[in-house]
């Protein structure tokens, strides 16, 4: 497996929201322990970072020293106008494309707001535009992630909103979590062009427990662990003539039970067990 098409996500290696309090040096070191060579990372982990000294040139030395980029960072929350804070906020959203274009990371991961997102998908449909000119500028993707709770819900209504939009920066981003918990099918992905899918998130879990947020946040499993169909569903990725990377993104007690440096190690073996047995070859590229 070639490992520069894998990511280790940011809520995965450091816990979700990093609460396992890993520096970059730490959270690099884990990485390249257990296989990957490309990192999710945080804007709050930056910011900590440069508060506790560290410069922007001490923070790419210590990318090139355990040879490692940062591939992707999120999150922005688009068609949720006016929010003074948090990651619908303009702040935010200015703050993590410096953030992006600063550490070269090519994804920049956003849904479409909860109950108080835009009823119209058109207005959501203009953000989103918005954002994908912004990106594009400097060269990095802005994707799409459809969530069960978010105005977005589906592969197929992520896809309306990129199509729509039509700009070269943008995409969607597959996370097969959300995908199987709002009763996706592998042949799905089959509406969607191939090139629109830009990114796949990946992770396993078993029958949902309690409420929705809940599960996604806690009970995550390392892919080949659960019951998704995530072979048949990377199989048909790859038929489909789909070659995004894949970042893994296993979230709760599963990954949290292990040292990071081991959690890292399991997430890249379980799923270049599950790609290879899908017969999928990830790549990275740009835009």
């Amino acid at each position: 497996m070639n490992p520069d098409g894998l990511i280790c996500a940011a809520h995965a290696i450091g816990g979700l929201l990093n609460h396992r309090g890993l520096t970059l040096d730490q959270r690099c070191r884990a990485a390249r322990d257990g296989g990957f060579r490309r990192i999710g990372w945080g804007l709050e982990d930056y910011r900590r970072e440069r508060a506790a000294g560290q410069s922007d040139a001490d923070i790419d030395a210590t990318l090139d020293r355990h040879g490692v980029a940062v591939a992707e960072v999120e999150f922005v929350m688009i068609g949720t106008a006016g929010a003074a804070d948090g990651p619908a906020s303009a702040e935010t959203r200015a703050d993590l494309l410096r953030f992006a274009a600063l550490v070269g990371a090519r994804h920049l991961v956003c849904a479409a707001g909860g109950p108080d997102a835009a009823p119209d998908v058109a207005a959501i449909v203009r953000d989103y535009r918005a954002l994908c000119e912004a990106a594009g500028e400097q060269g990095t993707l802005a994707l799409l992630e459809a969530m069960p709770w978010s105005r977005i819900s589906t592969l197929a209504a992520a896809a309306e909103v990129v199509a729509a939009a039509g700009h070269p920066a943008g995409g969607v981003m597959l996370d097969t979590w959300h995908f199987h918990r709002v009763g996706g099918v592998p042949d799905d992905v089959l509406a969607v062009p191939a090139a629109m899918i830009r990114l796949i998130q990946i992770s396993d879990a078993a029958a949902p427990v309690g409420d929705l947020f809940e599960d996604t946040i806690k009970r995550r499993l390392f892919p080949g662990d659960g019951s998704f169909a995530l072979v048949d569903l990377i199989a048909a990725l790859a038929r489909h003539g789909v070659r995004a990377p894949v970042s893994v993104e296993v979230i709760g007690e599963a990954a949290d039970r292990l040292p990071p440096a081991d959690m890292a190690r399991r997430s890249f073996t379980s799923t270049a067990d599950v790609l290879a047995a899908a017969g999928y070859e990830p790549e990275f590229a740009g835009l």
